[in-house]
């Protein structure tokens, strides 16, 4: 289920695509901006607690997180976010 959201959103925004800098260093893999966004919502934590886990500074983990509830709300919305209906 994680790499179906982790896909998703990565063709959604390419930020979420790992890209090498003005220096020509490797960025943060998709992997790990999605991990440091789920870790957030699902515990509830502040962004500097997962910066060191996903080793991210603590403003990548809140723009990661920020762009990942926008992607999965465009991605996946129509599928499950739709709202309750009667028979619910």
């Amino acid at each position: 289920m994680f790499n179906r959201i982790q896909l998703g959103v990565m063709y959604f925004d390419d930020y979420f695509i790992c890209k090498p800098d003005a220096c020509g260093t490797l960025g943060f893999s998709s992997y790990q901006k999605c991990t440091a966004a789920v870790r957030m919502l699902a515990y509830g934590i502040a962004s500097d607690l997962v910066d060191e886990y996903v080793r991210m500074s603590e403003s990548t983990c809140l723009e990661a997180m920020y762009k990942f509830c926008r992607a999965v709300v465009q991605v996946f919305g129509q599928e499950y976010l739709r709202e309750p209906n009667a028979a619910d």
